[in-house]
């Protein structure tokens, strides 16, 4: 099978690389370099530019995106959604069976509880220009995608494993003299997604989907509290404990710059619980 796979370089992309190349043709796209490894080519592609040369896949699976929750909604949309015209264009044209987009759960902003893919998003909710682009991006991609090729977009929650460009990196810049700065009390809880747990999880749904069009939250069996995960950074990075900044504080920031503090309240103060009972349903189907 030949698979096509956007931002091989990031986290996401290149778990799937090393996982996919193992038994199938690669086609990795990526900004830098183009040149072939082993059964893996790679391609030099920047998004926001078409596609000029002859291109062809089986599936193709779409991770990248920008993940800066802090730029402005007009950028974020540019990044994750208007670039999807490239995409899609070169997709739409191509002999590809399957279309997997790698979203995320921040499309559940202001949602707390254990949440199921069923709940009602409204975009007014969406705040946050990485929640807002992410979400649009997905209602992008439904309306244009060629209607013969099989949709699956896919919700990850705090994806973490070894080389984590996202998660550690965001919270290890927020220090105040060697002390994480924690929001609030730490005391709500959170689903997390092992990176390898999710690069199985694009295969499941790749040989198990059956319907045209499907979404899944992900998130593996983990589920922990704020305060637990800055205690284990804490031990792992030999650091202070944190420093706990009252909900209060964030609250009146936001008022000056929504789009952020949005993002940091959502994260900080609800439960986000993904229910995963469909995804569960098709794995529990491969295993017999």
């Amino acid at each position: 099978m030949k698979i096509a796979i956007t931002w091989a370089c990031g986290f996401v992309g290149s778990y799937a690389v090393k996982y996919f190349e193992q038994e199938h043709d690669i086609i990795a796209f990526q900004r830098q370099k183009s040149e072939m490894q082993d059964a893996t080519v790679y391609k030099k592609w920047d998004l926001r530019d078409t596609y000029s040369e002859d291109f062809d896949c089986d599936v193709f699976i779409h991770a990248a995106a920008d993940t800066g929750y802090e730029k402005s909604k007009q950028v974020m949309i540019t990044q994750n959604a208007l670039f999807n015209k490239n995409v899609l264009q070169l997709v739409n044209h191509s002999h590809c069976k399957h279309f997997i987009y790698i979203s995320s759960s921040s499309v559940y902003q202001w949602i707390s509880g254990r949440i199921d893919e069923s709940v009602e998003i409204n975009e007014k909710n969406l705040v946050n220009s990485y929640s807002f682009s992410k979400y649009m991006t997905e209602k992008y991609i439904k309306e244009n995608l060629r209607k013969d090729i099989k949709l699956t977009i896919l919700r990850p929650r705090v994806i973490y494993g070894i080389w984590d460009r996202v998660l550690e990196p965001n919270i290890l810049k927020h220090q105040i003299f060697g002390r994480l700065i924690l929001i609030w009390n730490g005391k709500n809880s959170t689903s997390l997604t092992d990176i390898n747990y999710f690069i199985e999880t694009i295969e499941t749904v790749m040989k198990q989907q059956k319907s045209s069009f499907e979404i899944y939250n992900i998130s593996d069996r983990k589920t922990k509290k704020m305060e637990t995960i800055y205690q284990e950074l804490i031990w792992k990075y030999h650091l202070k404990w944190a420093i706990k900044i009252p909900l209060v504080i964030i609250k009146t920031l936001y008022y000056f710059n929504p789009n952020k503090f949005s993002y940091l309240i959502d994260s900080f103060w609800c439960n986000k619980i993904l229910d995963t009972s469909k995804y569960n349903a098709i794995y529990s189907s491969k295993l017999h």
